[in-house]
């Protein structure tokens, strides 16, 4: 079974301080838990699955958990040292990006 991206793009987007989304490794879906004391819904069953067989769920973050720059700064250093890799770190520090701006004012 295959893991449907745009479910857990979805999830991602709409997870608050009142709903946690999870993907559930065997039913390959994505679940949300609400918060019941702030949004009064029931979850007495998923929240009791949760506990007991928490290893096959996988706890989705927020759109705030995500830090794009740590996930770019990481990419690059996974790259092989040489040119390419470096250029990129000059760029994600802001380095070049006038040159970056000059070439798109051109096309």
């Amino acid at each position: 079974m295959k893991v449907k991206l745009d479910d857990v793009l979805e999830a991602i987007e709409l997870a608050s301080d009142e709903f946690e989304y999870y993907y559930n490794r065997g039913t390959v879906e994505t679940v949300m838990y609400a918060d019941s004391l702030i949004t009064g819904i029931d979850n007495q069953e998923l929240e009791a699955d949760l506990e007991e067989n928490l290893e096959k769920y996988i706890r989705l973050p927020t759109k705030y958990e995500i830090n794009q720059y740590r996930i770019v700064e990481e990419f690059i250093s996974s790259l092989p040292e040489g040119k390419t890799q470096e250029k990129l770190e000059r760029r994600s520090r802001g380095e070049g990006l006038l040159e970056d701006l000059k070439i798109w004012c051109m096309i």
